[in-house]
């Protein structure tokens, strides 16, 4: 069914999958977990919302395994879709989860990603923490602090994003992102070829990583030299390249990508 129905979607057959499936909704379980499954099969904000809005009202109050997929699918879709009104949707989910007495470190790991994705750090920096004191140590969530503590702003923050960071890449050193972290860190710290070695090897074990391309795009158009600055512009083209393609960008990013493009910009006089 979940096959069937995902192939149906990416027909364009959006009703003869609710036809065939949504009948079952209210009184199977397994189905409503399938159909929330579906969410990403859908192409915009307003199909995910009709999509979700359908069985939300089906789930029961003490289903977590329902809530949290369903939670899980409102932030995943506000992520892909860069859509604040699926992640409001999200964080409404999760912060109710979390504050039954059983809530576990992976509700408490969901809220701060729909925290970060809307911008409110403080309150993804107390969920990731709360998921550490949990028992949550993995790579990705000290990855994650990492990444929170450097892009919240705050310079007395730095040092334990560093020490994050390089938790995160002792653990997991093939993870193209833990190292794109580490050397976004550096760069924040002042450390230029320190963060450009890390954002390299990034991309040595992700050729495709866009986010550390226009990382190290941007730390090589801030350089003097010639040869660096024709290199951020062959990564500003592949950039280019892979964004025109649909990838979404973070609100971080997106102001880093911009302020790259301005810096390799070939129709500058003084470049």
């Amino acid at each position: 069914m979940r096959v069937y129905g995902r192939a149906l979607i990416a027909a364009g057959r959006t009703a003869d999958a609710r036809k065939l499936m949504e009948p079952l909704l209210a009184s199977c379980p397994d189905m409503r977990l399938v159909w929330i499954g579906l969410t990403a099969a859908h192409p915009d904000e307003a199909a995910v919302v009709r999509w979700l809005e359908t069985v939300a009202a089906l789930v029961p109050a003490d289903s977590v395994t329902e809530r949290y997929a369903l939670a899980t699918a409102w932030q995943t879709a506000g992520q892909t879709l860069a859509s604040p009104e699926c992640s409001r949707r999200g964080k409404a989910l999760a912060t109710a989860l979390t504050e039954t007495p059983s809530a576990g470190p992976e509700l408490w790991d969901l809220l701060a990603r729909v925290s970060l994705d809307l911008g409110e750090y403080d309150d993804a920096e107390r969920a990731w923490r709360t998921a550490i004191k949990l028992g949550r140590t993995d790579a990705g969530t000290s990855n994650n602090l990492a990444y929170l503590l450097l892009i919240r702003g705050k310079p007395q923050d730095l040092d334990e994003a560093r020490k994050l960071a390089e938790q995160a890449v002792a653990a997991a050193p093939t993870v193209s992102s833990f190292h794109d972290t580490l050397a976004r860190v550096h760069a924040a710290s002042g450390r230029r070829d320190v963060a450009m070695a890390s954002f390299r090897e990034a991309l040595a074990r992700d050729p495709d990583n866009v986010e550390a391309m226009i990382g190290l795009a941007d730390a090589l158009a801030g350089s003097a030299q010639k040869e660096d600055i024709a290199e951020a512009r062959v990564l500003r083209t592949r950039i280019s390249r892979i964004l025109d393609g649909g990838t979404p960008l973070s609100p971080p990013l997106k102001r880093q990508w911009n302020k790259v493009q301005a810096a390799t910009d070939v129709t500058d006089g003084l470049r």
